[in-house]
Protein backbone atom coordinates (compact mmCIF):
# COMPACT_ATOMS: atom_id res chain seq x y z
CA UNK A 1 0.00 0.00 0.00
CA UNK A 2 1.13 3.60 -0.58
CA UNK A 3 1.91 5.76 2.44
CA UNK A 4 -0.84 8.24 1.55
CA UNK A 5 -3.52 5.53 1.57
CA UNK A 6 -3.92 5.54 5.31
CA UNK A 7 -7.42 6.58 6.35
CA UNK A 8 -8.31 6.63 10.05
CA UNK A 9 -11.76 5.28 11.01
CA UNK A 10 -13.60 4.65 14.24
CA UNK A 11 -15.65 1.59 15.01
CA UNK A 12 -17.80 1.92 18.11
CA UNK A 13 -18.37 -1.36 19.88
CA UNK A 14 -20.00 -0.13 23.08
CA UNK A 15 -22.03 -3.24 23.85
CA UNK A 16 -19.01 -5.47 23.36
CA UNK A 17 -16.83 -3.28 25.54
CA UNK A 18 -19.41 -3.27 28.33
CA UNK A 19 -19.79 -7.04 28.13
CA UNK A 20 -16.03 -7.48 28.16
CA UNK A 21 -15.77 -5.25 31.22
CA UNK A 22 -18.37 -7.31 33.07
CA UNK A 23 -16.72 -10.59 32.14
CA UNK A 24 -13.23 -9.29 32.81
CA UNK A 25 -11.92 -10.17 29.37
CA UNK A 26 -10.33 -8.17 26.58
CA UNK A 27 -12.67 -6.53 24.08
CA UNK A 28 -12.03 -5.60 20.50
CA UNK A 29 -9.86 -2.52 20.48
CA UNK A 30 -11.85 0.37 18.99
CA UNK A 31 -10.48 1.85 15.83
CA UNK A 32 -10.41 5.56 16.61
CA UNK A 33 -11.13 8.29 14.10
CA UNK A 34 -8.27 10.70 13.57
CA UNK A 35 -8.74 13.80 15.70
CA UNK A 36 -7.99 17.38 14.71
CA UNK A 37 -5.64 17.95 17.62
CA UNK A 38 -2.80 20.27 16.69
CA UNK A 39 0.62 21.16 18.00
CA UNK A 40 2.78 24.05 16.80
CA UNK A 41 6.55 23.55 16.97
CA UNK A 42 9.49 25.87 16.40
CA UNK A 43 11.83 25.05 13.51
CA UNK A 44 15.45 24.04 14.12
CA UNK A 45 14.78 23.12 17.76
CA UNK A 46 15.59 19.84 19.53
CA UNK A 47 13.45 17.83 21.94
CA UNK A 48 10.11 19.67 21.86
CA UNK A 49 7.34 18.07 23.89
CA UNK A 50 4.27 16.81 22.03
CA UNK A 51 1.20 15.10 23.45
CA UNK A 52 0.60 11.96 21.42
CA UNK A 53 -2.78 10.20 21.50
CA UNK A 54 -3.02 7.58 24.24
CA UNK A 55 -3.95 4.03 23.24
CA UNK A 56 -7.31 2.90 24.67
CA UNK A 57 -9.72 -0.02 24.48
CA UNK A 58 -7.55 -2.94 25.61
CA UNK A 59 -7.31 -4.90 28.85
CA UNK A 60 -4.40 -3.94 31.09
CA UNK A 61 -2.74 -7.34 30.62
CA UNK A 62 -3.10 -7.43 26.82
CA UNK A 63 0.17 -7.41 24.90
CA UNK A 64 -0.07 -4.96 22.01
CA UNK A 65 1.73 -4.39 18.73
CA UNK A 66 2.04 -0.62 18.36
CA UNK A 67 3.33 1.62 15.59
CA UNK A 68 4.18 5.33 15.54
CA UNK A 69 5.16 7.20 12.37
CA UNK A 70 5.83 10.74 11.21
CA UNK A 71 3.89 11.12 7.96
CA UNK A 72 4.93 13.89 5.59
CA UNK A 73 7.30 15.49 8.10
CA UNK A 74 9.65 18.26 6.91
CA UNK A 75 13.27 17.29 6.34
CA UNK A 76 15.16 17.16 9.60
CA UNK A 77 12.14 16.33 11.77
CA UNK A 78 12.46 13.27 13.99
CA UNK A 79 10.93 11.44 16.96
CA UNK A 80 12.40 10.12 20.19
CA UNK A 81 11.16 8.80 23.54
CA UNK A 82 12.69 9.45 26.95
CA UNK A 83 11.18 6.28 28.42
CA UNK A 84 10.74 2.84 26.84
CA UNK A 85 10.46 0.70 29.97
CA UNK A 86 8.59 -2.57 29.46
CA UNK A 87 8.65 -2.39 25.65
CA UNK A 88 10.35 -4.58 23.06
CA UNK A 89 11.10 -3.14 19.61
CA UNK A 90 9.50 -5.08 16.77
CA UNK A 91 11.72 -7.02 14.37
CA UNK A 92 14.39 -4.81 12.80
CA UNK A 93 13.58 -1.73 14.89
CA UNK A 94 15.42 -0.11 17.79
CA UNK A 95 14.72 2.82 20.08
CA UNK A 96 17.06 5.59 18.99
CA UNK A 97 17.09 9.34 18.61
CA UNK A 98 16.10 10.59 15.18
CA UNK A 99 13.36 8.05 14.40
CA UNK A 100 10.84 8.52 11.59
CA UNK A 101 8.92 5.35 12.37
CA UNK A 102 8.93 2.72 15.12
CA UNK A 103 6.97 -0.41 15.96
CA UNK A 104 7.12 -2.11 19.36
CA UNK A 105 5.37 -4.57 21.68
CA UNK A 106 4.14 -4.05 25.24
CA UNK A 107 1.13 -3.68 27.52
CA UNK A 108 -1.20 -0.71 27.19
CA UNK A 109 0.18 0.88 30.36
CA UNK A 110 3.79 0.60 29.19
CA UNK A 111 2.85 1.81 25.72
CA UNK A 112 1.10 4.93 27.02
CA UNK A 113 3.96 5.75 29.38
CA UNK A 114 6.27 5.74 26.37
CA UNK A 115 3.91 7.77 24.18
CA UNK A 116 3.68 10.36 26.97
CA UNK A 117 7.47 10.79 26.83
CA UNK A 118 7.57 11.68 23.12
CA UNK A 119 9.84 14.45 21.90
CA UNK A 120 10.07 15.97 18.42
CA UNK A 121 13.22 17.57 17.07
CA UNK A 122 12.95 19.83 14.03
CA UNK A 123 15.29 21.05 11.33
CA UNK A 124 15.20 24.35 9.47
CA UNK A 125 12.50 23.07 7.07
CA UNK A 126 8.93 24.12 7.89
CA UNK A 127 5.55 22.58 7.12
CA UNK A 128 2.66 20.53 8.45
CA UNK A 129 2.61 16.77 9.05
CA UNK A 130 0.86 14.11 11.11
CA UNK A 131 2.05 11.69 13.77
CA UNK A 132 0.16 8.43 13.43
CA UNK A 133 -0.36 6.05 16.36
CA UNK A 134 -1.84 2.57 15.87
CA UNK A 135 -2.24 -0.51 18.06
CA UNK A 136 -3.63 -4.04 17.91
CA UNK A 137 -3.39 -7.20 19.98
CA UNK A 138 -0.03 -8.76 19.24
CA UNK A 139 0.01 -11.93 17.11
CA UNK A 140 2.89 -14.16 15.99
CA UNK A 141 4.38 -13.36 12.56
CA UNK A 142 2.32 -10.16 12.19
CA UNK A 143 4.11 -6.92 11.26
CA UNK A 144 2.77 -3.35 11.26
CA UNK A 145 3.62 -0.50 8.90
CA UNK A 146 2.13 2.48 10.77
CA UNK A 147 2.67 5.05 8.02
CA UNK A 148 0.22 3.22 5.74
CA UNK A 149 -1.88 1.49 8.40
CA UNK A 150 -1.31 -1.92 6.78
CA UNK A 151 -0.50 -5.17 8.55
CA UNK A 152 1.50 -8.04 7.07
CA UNK A 153 1.47 -11.68 8.10
CA UNK A 154 4.08 -14.21 7.13
CA UNK A 155 2.57 -17.65 6.52
CA UNK A 156 5.14 -20.43 6.32
CA UNK A 157 4.86 -23.39 3.98
CA UNK A 158 6.31 -24.97 0.85
CA UNK A 159 3.43 -24.04 -1.45
CA UNK A 160 2.95 -22.90 -5.03
CA UNK A 161 2.18 -19.29 -5.89
CA UNK A 162 -1.43 -20.10 -6.86
CA UNK A 163 -1.99 -21.95 -3.57
CA UNK A 164 -0.47 -19.06 -1.66
CA UNK A 165 -2.72 -16.60 -3.49
CA UNK A 166 -5.83 -18.64 -2.69
CA UNK A 167 -4.90 -18.95 0.99
CA UNK A 168 -4.13 -15.25 1.31
CA UNK A 169 -7.53 -14.37 -0.14
CA UNK A 170 -9.28 -16.29 2.66
CA UNK A 171 -7.19 -14.86 5.50
CA UNK A 172 -8.92 -12.33 7.76
CA UNK A 173 -7.27 -9.98 10.27
CA UNK A 174 -9.61 -7.96 12.52
CA UNK A 175 -12.25 -7.72 9.83
CA UNK A 176 -9.93 -7.08 6.88
CA UNK A 177 -9.55 -9.72 4.15
CA UNK A 178 -6.01 -10.34 2.98
CA UNK A 179 -4.20 -10.73 -0.32
CA UNK A 180 -0.65 -11.48 -1.40
CA UNK A 181 1.40 -8.40 -0.67
CA UNK A 182 1.62 -5.62 -3.26
CA UNK A 183 4.78 -3.52 -2.91
CA UNK A 184 4.27 -0.15 -4.53
CA UNK A 185 6.91 2.13 -2.95
CA UNK A 186 10.51 2.08 -1.78
CA UNK A 187 9.30 2.73 1.76
CA UNK A 188 7.07 -0.33 1.76
CA UNK A 189 9.81 -2.40 0.15
CA UNK A 190 12.33 -1.30 2.77
CA UNK A 191 9.85 -2.21 5.50
CA UNK A 192 9.38 -5.74 4.14
CA UNK A 193 13.11 -6.07 3.62
CA UNK A 194 14.16 -4.89 7.08
CA UNK A 195 11.17 -5.41 9.39
CA UNK A 196 9.54 -8.66 8.20
CA UNK A 197 11.42 -11.70 9.46
CA UNK A 198 11.01 -13.89 6.37
CA UNK A 199 12.96 -14.85 3.26
CA UNK A 200 12.02 -16.55 0.00
CA UNK A 201 8.37 -15.49 0.15
CA UNK A 202 5.67 -15.16 -2.51
CA UNK A 203 4.26 -11.69 -3.26
CA UNK A 204 1.32 -10.68 -5.45
CA UNK A 205 3.25 -10.01 -8.69
CA UNK A 206 2.67 -11.97 -11.90
CA UNK A 207 2.93 -11.73 -15.70
CA UNK A 208 1.16 -15.03 -16.34
CA UNK A 209 -1.69 -13.30 -18.19
CA UNK A 210 0.66 -11.64 -20.69
CA UNK A 211 4.39 -12.23 -20.88
CA UNK A 212 6.34 -9.16 -19.82
CA UNK A 213 3.32 -7.31 -18.46
CA UNK A 214 3.79 -7.51 -14.70
CA UNK A 215 0.78 -6.63 -12.55
CA UNK A 216 -0.35 -6.77 -8.95
CA UNK A 217 -3.08 -9.37 -9.01
CA UNK A 218 -5.23 -8.64 -5.93
CA UNK A 219 -6.08 -5.98 -3.36
CA UNK A 220 -6.69 -2.30 -4.09
CA UNK A 221 -4.06 -2.44 -6.86
CA UNK A 222 -5.59 -5.51 -8.54
CA UNK A 223 -4.83 -5.61 -12.25
CA UNK A 224 -2.55 -2.56 -12.19
CA UNK A 225 0.67 -2.89 -14.15
CA UNK A 226 3.97 -1.90 -12.54
CA UNK A 227 6.58 -3.29 -15.00
CA UNK A 228 6.90 -3.82 -18.74
CA UNK A 229 9.42 -6.21 -20.28
CA UNK A 230 12.20 -8.45 -19.06
CA UNK A 231 15.30 -7.46 -17.07
CA UNK A 232 15.93 -4.62 -19.53
CA UNK A 233 12.35 -3.32 -19.15
CA UNK A 234 11.02 -0.41 -17.13
CA UNK A 235 8.54 0.55 -14.46
CA UNK A 236 5.14 1.96 -15.35
CA UNK A 237 2.68 4.45 -13.93
CA UNK A 238 1.19 5.13 -11.43
CA UNK A 239 3.98 4.11 -9.03
CA UNK A 240 7.06 3.82 -11.21
CA UNK A 241 8.47 1.41 -8.68
CA UNK A 242 9.94 -2.09 -8.80
CA UNK A 243 12.86 -3.75 -7.03
CA UNK A 244 14.01 -6.58 -9.29
CA UNK A 245 17.33 -8.27 -8.59
CA UNK A 246 20.05 -8.03 -11.22
CA UNK A 247 19.00 -9.97 -14.32
CA UNK A 248 15.35 -10.06 -13.26
CA UNK A 249 12.64 -10.61 -14.25
CA UNK A 250 14.25 -13.52 -16.03
CA UNK A 251 12.80 -15.24 -19.08
CA UNK A 252 15.51 -17.92 -19.17
CA UNK A 253 13.07 -20.60 -18.04
CA UNK A 254 9.51 -21.03 -19.24
CA UNK A 255 6.98 -20.15 -16.60
CA UNK A 256 9.06 -17.64 -14.62
CA UNK A 257 5.86 -15.68 -14.17
CA UNK A 258 5.50 -15.23 -10.40
CA UNK A 259 7.16 -12.87 -7.96
CA UNK A 260 9.10 -13.60 -4.79
CA UNK A 261 10.96 -11.22 -2.47
CA UNK A 262 13.86 -11.48 -0.03
CA UNK A 263 15.15 -14.23 -2.31
CA UNK A 264 18.12 -16.28 -1.13
CA UNK A 265 19.52 -13.65 1.21
CA UNK A 266 19.06 -10.64 -1.07
CA UNK A 267 16.49 -8.87 1.09
CA UNK A 268 14.49 -6.22 -0.70
CA UNK A 269 15.05 -7.66 -4.17
CA UNK A 270 12.53 -9.58 -6.25
CA UNK A 271 12.88 -12.59 -8.52
CA UNK A 272 10.61 -14.19 -11.11
CA UNK A 273 10.20 -17.94 -10.60
CA UNK A 274 7.87 -20.76 -11.75
CA UNK A 275 4.55 -21.55 -10.06
CA UNK A 276 5.53 -24.62 -8.10
CA UNK A 277 6.39 -25.66 -4.55
CA UNK A 278 10.09 -25.51 -3.92
CA UNK A 279 12.17 -26.54 -0.96
CA UNK A 280 13.76 -23.10 -1.02
CA UNK A 281 10.36 -21.39 -0.79
CA UNK A 282 9.56 -20.56 2.85
CA UNK A 283 6.01 -19.23 2.49
CA UNK A 284 4.06 -16.14 1.48
CA UNK A 285 3.35 -12.65 2.72
CA UNK A 286 -0.27 -11.62 3.29
CA UNK A 287 -1.19 -7.91 3.35
CA UNK A 288 -4.20 -6.55 5.26
CA UNK A 289 -4.99 -2.99 4.22
CA UNK A 290 -8.24 -2.45 6.16
CA UNK A 291 -10.75 -1.29 7.06
CA UNK A 292 -10.38 -2.97 10.45
CA UNK A 293 -12.79 -3.51 13.32
CA UNK A 294 -10.33 -4.16 16.13
CA UNK A 295 -7.45 -1.77 15.53
CA UNK A 296 -6.87 1.46 17.42
CA UNK A 297 -5.69 4.37 15.26
CA UNK A 298 -5.35 8.05 16.00
CA UNK A 299 -3.16 10.91 14.89
CA UNK A 300 -1.80 14.29 15.91
CA UNK A 301 -1.49 17.13 13.40
CA UNK A 302 1.70 19.13 13.83
CA UNK A 303 2.91 22.38 12.31
CA UNK A 304 6.57 23.35 12.13
CA UNK A 305 7.15 27.06 11.58
CA UNK A 306 5.30 29.15 8.99
CA UNK A 307 1.98 28.53 7.33
CA UNK A 308 -1.67 28.70 8.40
CA UNK A 309 -2.65 26.06 10.92
CA UNK A 310 -6.05 25.66 12.57
CA UNK A 311 -5.69 25.66 16.35
CA UNK A 312 -9.27 25.25 17.57
CA UNK A 313 -12.77 25.01 16.21
CA UNK A 314 -15.47 25.78 18.75
CA UNK A 315 -18.73 27.74 18.72
CA UNK A 316 -18.79 31.40 19.84
CA UNK A 317 -20.55 32.18 23.12
CA UNK A 318 -24.31 32.61 23.17
CA UNK A 319 -24.12 35.62 25.46
CA UNK A 320 -22.86 39.15 24.98
CA UNK A 321 -19.11 39.33 25.02
CA UNK A 322 -19.03 41.49 28.13
CA UNK A 323 -20.43 38.58 30.14
CA UNK A 324 -17.49 36.28 29.65
CA UNK A 325 -14.08 35.66 28.13
CA UNK A 326 -13.58 35.47 24.40
CA UNK A 327 -14.48 32.10 22.85
CA UNK A 328 -13.43 31.96 19.19
CA UNK A 329 -15.06 29.62 16.70
CA UNK A 330 -11.91 29.40 14.65
CA UNK A 331 -8.36 30.39 15.41
CA UNK A 332 -5.70 30.25 12.73
CA UNK A 333 -2.12 31.07 13.59
CA UNK A 334 0.17 32.31 10.85
CA UNK A 335 3.63 32.07 12.43
CA UNK A 336 5.41 33.63 9.47
CA UNK A 337 3.63 36.96 10.05
CA UNK A 338 2.66 36.70 13.71
CA UNK A 339 -1.02 37.18 12.95
CA UNK A 340 -4.02 35.37 14.32
CA UNK A 341 -7.64 35.18 13.17
CA UNK A 342 -10.39 35.11 15.79
CA UNK A 343 -14.12 35.55 16.12
CA UNK A 344 -15.92 37.22 19.02
CA UNK A 345 -19.27 38.78 19.97
CA UNK A 346 -20.15 42.36 20.84
CA UNK A 347 -23.37 43.12 22.76
CA UNK A 348 -24.91 39.90 21.47
CA UNK A 349 -23.97 40.62 17.85
CA UNK A 350 -21.29 38.69 16.05
CA UNK A 351 -18.17 40.61 15.18
CA UNK A 352 -16.83 40.22 11.67
CA UNK A 353 -14.12 37.69 10.99
CA UNK A 354 -10.95 39.48 9.97
CA UNK A 355 -7.21 39.27 9.85
CA UNK A 356 -5.67 41.56 12.46
CA UNK A 357 -1.97 42.38 12.59
CA UNK A 358 0.24 41.68 15.54
CA UNK A 359 0.35 45.04 17.34
CA UNK A 360 2.21 43.86 20.41
CA UNK A 361 4.02 40.63 21.14
CA UNK A 362 1.49 38.37 19.50
CA UNK A 363 -1.29 40.75 20.60
CA UNK A 364 -4.27 40.35 18.29
CA UNK A 365 -7.15 42.86 18.31
CA UNK A 366 -10.54 41.61 17.12
CA UNK A 367 -12.44 43.94 14.80
CA UNK A 368 -16.16 44.33 14.32
CA UNK A 369 -17.44 46.48 17.23
CA UNK A 370 -16.63 49.26 19.63
CA UNK A 371 -17.68 47.57 22.86
CA UNK A 372 -16.17 44.57 24.63
CA UNK A 373 -13.74 43.59 21.91
CA UNK A 374 -11.18 41.06 23.06
CA UNK A 375 -7.57 40.57 22.05
CA UNK A 376 -5.34 37.52 22.41
CA UNK A 377 -1.57 37.53 22.60
CA UNK A 378 1.38 35.43 23.74
CA UNK A 379 2.99 36.84 26.89
CA UNK A 380 6.16 34.82 26.50
CA UNK A 381 4.97 32.16 28.92
CA UNK A 382 1.25 31.72 28.21
CA UNK A 383 -1.64 32.90 26.06
CA UNK A 384 -3.30 36.04 27.49
CA UNK A 385 -6.44 38.09 26.74
CA UNK A 386 -6.73 41.85 26.64
CA UNK A 387 -10.25 42.81 27.83
CA UNK A 388 -10.50 46.15 26.03
CA UNK A 389 -7.57 46.26 23.60
CA UNK A 390 -6.03 49.06 25.63
CA UNK A 391 -2.29 49.15 26.11
CA UNK A 392 -1.18 48.02 29.53
CA UNK A 393 -4.08 45.63 30.12
CA UNK A 394 -2.18 42.45 29.30
CA UNK A 395 -2.76 40.84 32.68
CA UNK A 396 -5.57 38.30 32.30
CA UNK A 397 -4.60 34.68 31.65
CA UNK A 398 -6.75 33.27 28.89
CA UNK A 399 -9.06 30.40 29.75
CA UNK A 400 -10.62 28.36 26.99
CA UNK A 401 -9.53 26.96 23.66
CA UNK A 402 -5.92 28.18 23.90
CA UNK A 403 -5.20 26.46 27.21
CA UNK A 404 -2.26 24.10 26.96
CA UNK A 405 -1.01 25.31 23.59
CA UNK A 406 2.69 25.77 23.15
CA UNK A 407 4.26 29.14 22.41
CA UNK A 408 3.89 30.39 18.85
CA UNK A 409 6.97 29.64 16.78
CA UNK A 410 9.25 32.28 15.41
Amino acid sequence: MRRDQFIARKVVTSALLVLASVLGVSALAPQAMAVTTQAVLAPNTANQVVTLPAVTGFASSDVLLVGVSLNGAPVGTSLSFTSTTGLTPAYGYSFTAGMQEISFVGTQASVNATLASALISTGVAEGAFTIHVGAVLNSPNVYYLPSSGSFYEFASGDVSWTSARASAATAVFWGSTGHLSNITSSHENDFISCHVNAQNVWIGASDSAQEGTWIWVDGAESGTQFWQGDSSGSTTQPWNFASWAIGQPSTDNAGNDYGVTNWRGTNGFWNAVPNRPDRTMNGYLVEFAGPFTGVFTDQLTVAVGGGDYAISDVAPPNTACDSGAITPDAVVVTPSTGWLQSYARTKGAECARSWSPSWAVWAVPVSGGSVCNRGVYWSGTQWMQNPDLGWGNFDSALSGPWDGLSAPPG
